[in-house]
């Protein structure tokens, strides 16, 4: 073989050989052969190289998640329901039902977390792509999960079951709680956000309300 028919015969390789990809980890749902643990929900702890294709919603395909344990080169194909969480580079990503674009429809995909993983309400991130966009152009969308909720059901910080009237729906989450339910309730600064307040804003607002409520209910 010479050098000029070298390279498309080892091009078309690299096209039916995955193994020729690069790892990456493009979003918790847009991951490639990425060294990480994944937690079990049955107690097993797995190292290896982790992919996960569910950015496009493609939850009820068989194949969107696989890991290759460490030291094996043998394709193990994992459930999105019986995975607990999975940790790359120090950052934790759990699967949670979102409701996407407030559709009324929940997706199965990873989010990751933001607040402490023992509080009883906490917040999250959903990185999307937009494969799309010729630039690839990501959005970050916010969630929060309140104990009033199942354990994997979210709620995105511009769902209805908060904005508007953000003081009456949120100040009901935490009413187990009286003191911050008032500053809620009463608008208080740093306890209210609309639909026209900044992204950065609200997570604050959030982030605050989060660490109020895990003292008051210890």
């Amino acid at each position: 073989m010479n050098a000029r028919t070298a390279f498309p015969f080892f091009a078309l390789v690299c096209l039916l050989n995955l193994s020729c990809t690069a790892d990456y980890f493009h979003t918790a749902n847009d991951v490639y052969q990425t060294r990480a643990t994944v937690y079990l929900k049955n107690g097993t702890q797995k190292n290896g190289a982790l992919t996960i294709q569910l950015e496009n919603g493609v939850e009820a395909n068989p194949t969107a998640i696989s890991l290759v344990a460490a030291g094996s080169q043998e394709v193990e194909y994992l459930e999105f329901a019986d995975i607990d969480a999975y940790v790359v580079n120090g950052s934790t990503y759990l699967p949670k039902y979102v409701n996407l674009y407030t559709a009324g429809i929940n997706h199965g995909l990873f989010v990751k977390r933001l607040s402490d993983s023992a509080s009883k309400m906490q917040l999250f991130e959903l990185k999307q792509r937009h494969k799309s966009s010729d630039t690839g152009e990501e959005r970050s969308l916010y969630f929060i999960s309140v104990p009033s909720h199942s354990a994997t059901e979210l709620i995105e910080l511009h769902s209805a079951l908060l904005v508007p009237s953000f003081e009456t729906k949120m100040s009901a989450f935490v009413a187990d709680c009286p003191a911050l339910a008032t500053k809620i309730k009463n608008k208080g600064n740093g306890y209210f956000y609309n639909f026209m307040t900044p992204e950065f804003k609200k997570i604050e607002v959030v982030k605050r309300i989060i660490r109020e409520y895990e003292v008051c209910t210890r």
